[in-house]
C-alpha cells in the first residue's frame, strides 16, 4: 500500500515537470516567433507582390530586407517617386514571376519585442527572397521542383492516374440511368398489381 502511494506520488511529480517544460517551450515558441529561418512558402501559389519592397503570403505581410523601393500612392513626395515605384513594383513582379523562387522569413533588426508591430517596420515580418538555383529541364522554363508552367503537366482526362473509375463521369452517367431505370420498372409493377 505504501509503495502504490509513493509511485502516484511521484507519477503526479513527473507529469507537473512535463506540463512545466511543455508551458515553457510553448511561451518560448511565441516569443521567437514560428517560420523564423525555415524557406517553406513558394511563389507559385501563395505570394503576391503589394509594391516594390513589400509582399504578401499566407495572410501577412512581409518586408523584403536589402530593398528599399521608392515609396507608392500618397506617400510617395512626387510623381516621379511614384513612377519610380511602380517600375520597382512591376520588376518584382517580373522576377517572381518565373515560379522558381522562395521566401524566407528571417529576424528583423528591430528592437527586441517589437516585430509585427507599427514600430517595426510598420507591422510586417521580414522576408528574403531566394532563386531555385536549381537548372532548368531542358526545352521548358522552370526546374523540376517548381514546374507548374503553363502547358506542363498530365494531359487533360489522363487515364494513367485511373484506379478503378467508380468517379469518372461516365460512371456517374451510367448509374443514374440504371436508377431511372428501376424507378420506372417499380412504376410498371406497381401498374400491374
Amino acid at each position: 500500500m505504501f509503495g502504490l502511494t509513493r509511485y502516484r506520488i511521484v507519477k503526479s511529480g513527473l507529469l507537473a515537470v512535463l506540463a512545466i517544460i511543455l508551458l515553457v517551450a510553448v511561451i518560448a515558441h511565441k516569443m521567437i516567433g514560428d517560420n523564423v529561418g525555415s524557406p517553406v512558402i513558394d511563389v507559385l501559389t501563395l505570394i503576391s507582390v503589394t509594391d516594390g519592397d513589400t509582399v504578401r503570403s499566407g495572410g501577412y505581410a512581409y518586408r523584403l530586407v536589402g530593398f528599399d523601393a521608392p515609396e507608392s500612392g500618397l506617400l510617395a513626395r512626387c510623381e516621379r517617386e511614384r513612377t519610380l515605384a511602380a517600375a520597382a513594383t512591376r520588376r518584382l513582379k517580373q522576377l517572381i514571376s518565373n515560379g522558381a523562387t522562395s521566401l524566407q522569413r528571417v529576424a528583423c533588426s528591430c528592437r527586441p519585442g517589437t516585430e509585427e508591430t507599427q514600430a517595426c517596420n510598420y507591422g510586417r515580418r521580414c522576408g528574403v527572397l531566394k532563386p531555385c538555383g536549381s537548372p532548368a529541364v531542358s526545352g521548358k522554363r522552370r526546374c523540376r521542383r517548381h514546374g507548374g508552367a503553363p502547358g506542363s503537366g498530365a494531359s487533360r482526362g489522363n487515364k494513367n492516374a485511373l484506379k478503378h473509375g467508380r468517379y469518372t463521369r461516365e460512371a456517374f452517367e451510367e448509374r443514374r440511368q440504371l436508377q431511372a431505370l428501376l424507378r420506372q420498372s417499380r412504376m410498371l409493377i406497381q401498374k400491374i398489381e
